[in-house]
């Protein structure tokens, strides 16, 4: 087996048993979507993702709230 069909079916088996992960199970979902709209009573046509980085159960320090606003990650797309 090539190194690329050895990465194929790890992905592929990696899907099967996250499918059969029970929710509760499952590690948070990382990435937050929300849809926008130029104005009220008009659909929205911009979908926007926020990934957020995993958070520690202790209190973040100074330093650690700077780097992560540093690396905020961002994309959006226009759907018109």
């Amino acid at each position: 087996m090539n190194d690329r069909s050895m990465l194929i079916a790890y992905q592929t088996e990696s899907a099967v048993v996250n499918f059969f992960t029970p929710m509760s199970k499952r590690p948070k979902e990382r990435i937050l979507w929300n849809e926008r709209a130029p104005g009220n009573g008009f659909p929205a046509t911009l979908l926007v993702a926020k990934y957020t980085a995993e958070s520690d159960s202790e209190p973040p320090s100074k330093q650690t709230i700077s780097e992560e606003k540093q690396r905020t990650k961002i994309a959006a797309f226009d759907l018109v």
